[in-house]
């Protein structure tokens, strides 16, 4: 694991969660004190580093993007360090030919970097290995009907809403 990926691992920092902290401590915005902060599935492609990090409150992808990126002047100026939002500007990103829907963070010690929200409630979850269960099964859902239609990307195409529900969908009919 990189640096970059064990920082946030440790601190959870670049979240910017420090106004909201009390409501989580009451289990606000859809939090869940049994999930721990972790990353996993730490990768590089075409000198994007990217990573998933989990927590109490959302699991996101991180993205990092090469430091000599084209459009690296043009994000730092969208970038907005003093926000205490909890998710910054929302920009579309080509990553390897495949299309992301991120917010622009920033942070003083880290830099900038992406964040690609996953999960955003949490409270249905016992455990951490639950939920990266149910997230690969999304995965798969829409592996599977991707395969069937024929269509095909490089890294991830965004997931349409049948695709996301098609298995709670299945659960309410009868065989």
């Amino acid at each position: 694991m990189n640096a970059f990926a064990k920082f946030y691992s440790e601190t959870g920092s670049g979240l910017r969660l420090e106004p909201w902290e009390r409501d989580l401590e009451g289990m606000g915005f859809g939090a869940n004190p049994s999930l721990s902060t972790c990353t996993r599935a730490f990768r590089e492609v075409d000198g994007w580093k990217m990573f998933l990090l989990l927590t109490p409150w959302r699991l996101v992808r991180i993205l990092i993007p090469p430091p000599d990126h084209e459009e690296m002047a043009q994000w730092l100026e969208q970038a907005n360090p003093s926000s205490a939002s909890a998710l910054g500007l929302l920009v579309r990103l080509n990553v390897q030919g495949s299309p992301r829907k991120v917010h622009i963070q920033f942070d003083e010690r880290l830099g900038l970097h992406f964040m690609e929200p996953l999960v955003m409630n949490m409270s249905g979850y016992c455990n951490n290995e639950e939920l990266f269960a149910a997230h690969e099964r999304v995965i798969a859902t829409r592996d599977s009907i991707m395969k069937k239609t024929g269509r095909s990307c490089t890294t991830q195409t965004e997931i349409s809403r049948r695709e996301l529900f098609s298995p709670l969908m299945k659960l309410g009919r009868p065989e």
